[in-house]
């Protein structure tokens, strides 16, 4: 399960090499060999990309979920209301427009306690979240993933 420091044996800031030692199962996707600073995507299933490993500068930075099988810490997920979200979040959420369309909303939550990590919930124009991503704040802050 995602948290504010990783998922599961893997924690941001690990190395590639790293994270495929901890994971125990192969992780999909390599740096661009011409670019050890590039960023990129590790993946748990190479046919799978419902959830994705961001690394850039060889370091794992973020963590993108676009399904409603994985929970968000706290207990958010793709499928539930902004209002739900705001009953598990509290005051620690902050809603914005969403950087395309002014009629989604994007929802950032701190950590608990504190801590360079960032929670971000991206809803629809129906108020329904439909993604989320985790890590650390500047790769977060990213609208197109590595794009």
């Amino acid at each position: 399960m995602p948290d504010f420091n990783g998922i599961g044996p893997l924690r941001f800031g690990m190395s590639a090499a790293e994270m495929r030692k901890a994971w125990g199962a192969p992780l999909y996707g390599e740096a661009p060999a011409n670019d050890p600073h590039a960023c990129y995507y590790l993946r748990p299933r190479n046919d799978d990309y419902d959830l994705l490993f961001m690394m850039e500068g060889d370091r794992f930075a973020r963590i993108d979920v676009k399904t409603d099988g994985k929970t968000a810490p706290g207990g958010g997920r793709a499928g539930m209301s902004i209002v739900e979200l705001r009953k598990l979040y509290g005051g620690r959420i902050k809603s914005e427009p969403n950087h395309y369309d002014s009629d989604a909303t994007d929802l950032r939550v701190a950590p608990p306690h504190g801590g360079n990590a960032l929670l971000l919930f991206e809803a629809n124009q129906k108020g329904i979240v439909t993604s989320w991503r985790i890590g650390k704040p500047q790769q977060v802050n990213y609208v197109e993933g590595c794009g």
